[in-house]
């Protein structure tokens, strides 16, 4: 709907000067902040939560006797807000 393409102003993302470069900014790998927690045997597992999201993956790493709730999460990626107003679908 937009007809936008890889090398157009990217329309979400002030800090990319294009869609392609928003798109293909590397993921934030959290290796070196949680390596201290990790020598310290402050954490007892890492995931890399990807399809399924928390509310699939998080069980799995949980023995069957602890449960856990999860209270809030970060905000959408301002991409997502953007398709969602561009294409006029809802939640």
């Amino acid at each position: 709907k937009a007809n936008l393409d890889y090398e157009s102003a990217c329309p979400w993302d002030m800090n990319a000067e294009t869609i392609g470069d928003s798109l293909l900014t590397p993921t934030k790998l959290y290796v070196k902040c949680c390596l201290p927690l990790l020598q310290k045997e402050m954490l007892t597992g890492l995931a890399h939560i990807t399809g399924g999201g928390l509310l699939e993956n998080l069980p799995r790493s949980l023995p069957s006797n602890v449960s856990a709730e999860i209270t809030g999460h970060p905000p959408l990626p301002n991409v997502f807000s953007w398709m969602k107003q561009v294409s006029g679908l809802d939640d």
